[in-house]
């Protein structure tokens, strides 16, 4: 699974290439959010240790018809970080401080890379690469987070940090229940990644659906939702 890393400078050097292959990309939020997310909210919370492994995607029904295999090249410090696209460049610009959008974490986890591949009826290859990451937080600090999210200027800074000859390539998508925020990156006409977000309690999940050659399932999406959401709603 090509997920982070060095996320935020190789993303943005893939967005303004307009390459054709999928990076994934760790970034979301809600703009103009009215204060109701519709996410997790005031979790029953555990006062011992909880681990990140918990709560990032696992086979079950709702990933059915996708393959697992381990994460590859998971090697360097901070690829398990959900927070990777939530950087200085995009803290200026919210007007935040660095440390509210990347607070050090007790835990970090990734899931298996979870793939579909199916071939079109003009013979064009169709493709799904799948994964999560999950991070453990203070309480307070995923509230901050939440928040941050909310910034009514989030889009337009996460554009900004994201291109730089002035394309939008981040735009808002329906948000599962269950989750903080949805949105999609389109890198080119068949590339696109869909980025979900989910928080409550001490855990920050991302979700990050790439696809080439077709657009990813809502309804696949809602389902892997809901397995981290409940998850999340255990702790």
């Amino acid at each position: 699974m090509p997920l982070v890393g060095s996320a935020a400078s190789e993303t943005r050097l893939r967005l303004r290439t307009a390459a054709a292959g999928v990076l994934f990309l760790l970034t979301t939020a809600a703009c103009g959010d009215d204060g109701d997310s519709g996410g997790i909210t005031d979790l029953p919370r555990r006062t011992g240790p909880i681990a990140a492994k918990d709560y990032v995607l696992t086979e079950g029904p709702e990933t059915t018809g996708l393959t697992a295999a381990p994460t590859e090249d998971m090697d360097d410090p901070g690829d398990d970080s959900p927070l990777n696209m939530f950087d200085k460049d995009l803290a200026t610009c919210l007007g935040v401080a660095l440390d509210t959008l990347s607070p050090k974490s007790a835990d970090e986890a990734h899931s298996d890379t979870f793939t579909s591949e199916a071939t079109s009826e003009r013979g064009e290859k169709q493709s799904l690469e799948i994964g999560s990451l999950a991070g453990i937080y203070t309480a307070d600090q995923v509230q901050a987070l939440t928040t941050a999210l909310r910034h009514p200027d989030y889009l337009s800074c996460q554009n900004k940090t994201m291109s730089d000859d002035g394309d939008d390539p981040m735009r808002e998508l329906p948000t599962p229940d269950g989750a903080l925020s949805a949105y999609r990156v389109t890198f080119t006409a068949d590339s696109t990644m869909d980025v979900i977000h989910l928080g409550g309690g001490r855990v920050f999940a991302t979700l990050v659906v790439a696809a080439d050659g077709r657009t990813p399932d809502a309804d696949l999406e809602a389902g892997l939702v809901r397995q981290l959401a409940a998850k999340i709603n255990r702790q």
